[in-house]
């Protein structure tokens, strides 16, 4: 309820005031979250589907998004609308016939999990998830983006102070040609050295394997593997993460979203595109884009939800895994 409301009110502002902060990508962004969030439920006291429909078909229109602009006009013409509204929207549903009946390609949602491509409105499952694998998308808080996280738990008899600890440890060395005597050493150390062929006259030498959080050759599933594992038609089922892998994956691609009450177990994300920055925050537990998050620390903005306390972020430095298990 606290999410719907935090979103609605930058839906409000855009709409009642004359000026708002928020980019039009990040209105549409919003608008899109709370009407997936909401699906066919009633809308909560004060939160106005009307407003909501109303920026989503105006941001729509002028991002690209002619078909979702269509079923947001659509559907206002099916409720109560601000008298001083009519004129805009009778004039917006005439010139968006003249726009093809498609959506930006860049505009759809991917999910990071199954690489599903999404519509912008979940009407088939209800929802902010995946149609197909139904796992949550997680956005950041500033501008609403999907950030690319994905969702692991533990598998049975993993405590999460075990997991923290195995996250931490640096992973073991493979060693190549232990097996035989005499320069048996020497020759595995030198058949480490890849040598890769691009093309084009380019060649690259690499000591090694790199280390993606992924299984050895073993028979066991990787990551990427498990990501595929899913039931489908949006049932969402957490994939199963063992130790072996936790020891394998790069623990600064890790989050780790403790929960303040006894009992509850953390939750454990992994970043799928390194490259992004993202920042978690411990006081609300939400994820932010890593440039919003510093700007909001920089200028002493307070946490999302009112509980009175500075943000402050995620770091492994300060974890260590030895708190008593709740």
């Amino acid at each position: 309820m606290a999410e719907l409301y935090y979103a609605f009110s930058f839906i409000r502002d855009s709409n009642e005031k004359p000026f708002t902060s928020m980019l039009p990508e990040a209105l549409f962004q919003v608008a899109r979250f709370i009407l997936n969030k909401l699906g066919k439920k009633d809308a909560p006291y004060a939160l106005s589907r009307v407003y909501t429909l109303f920026t989503l078909a105006k941001q729509g229109k002028a991002l690209g998004a002619f078909k979702l602009a269509r079923y947001a006009f659509d559907r206002l013409q099916h409720l109560k609308v601000p008298l001083s509204w009519t004129n805009q929207i009778d004039t917006d549903m005439i010139t968006i016939q003249s726009k093809p009946y498609v959506d930006k390609e860049e505009l759809l949602p991917v999910c990071f999990r199954c690489g599903a491509t999404n519509p912008l409105v979940n009407s088939t499952t209800g929802g902010d998830v995946c149609v197909a694998c139904g796992h949550p998308f997680v956005r950041s808080w500033s501008s609403f983006d999907h950030l690319p996280l994905v969702e692991f738990e533990l598998e049975d008899g993993l405590t999460d102070n075990e997991a923290i600890k195995l996250l931490k440890t640096p992973p073991p060395i493979k060693r190549a040609g232990a097996k035989g005597s005499g320069g048996g050493a020497k020759r595995g150390a030198e058949d480490k050295w890849k040598e890769t062929d691009h093309g084009a006259g380019v060649q690259t030498m690499s000591f090694g394997g790199e280390d993606n959080g992924e299984e050895d050759e073993d028979g066991e599933d990787t990551f990427s593997q498990q990501l595929m594992n899913f039931e489908g038609g949006g049932r969402y089922t957490a994939m199963k993460v063992s130790a072996k892998l936790l020891l394998a994956m790069k623990h600064t691609e890790i989050f780790v979203n403790k929960s303040p009450v006894k009992g509850v177990r953390a939750q454990f994300y992994r970043n799928m595109t390194p490259d992004i920055g993202i920042s978690l925050c411990t006081t609300c537990r939400k994820f932010f884009h890593e440039e919003d998050f510093e700007f909001r620390i920089l200028s002493g903005m307070k946490c999302l939800f009112p509980c009175g306390e500075p943000c402050s972020a995620f770091d492994w430095d300060k974890i260590t895994g030895d708190e008593e298990e709740a």
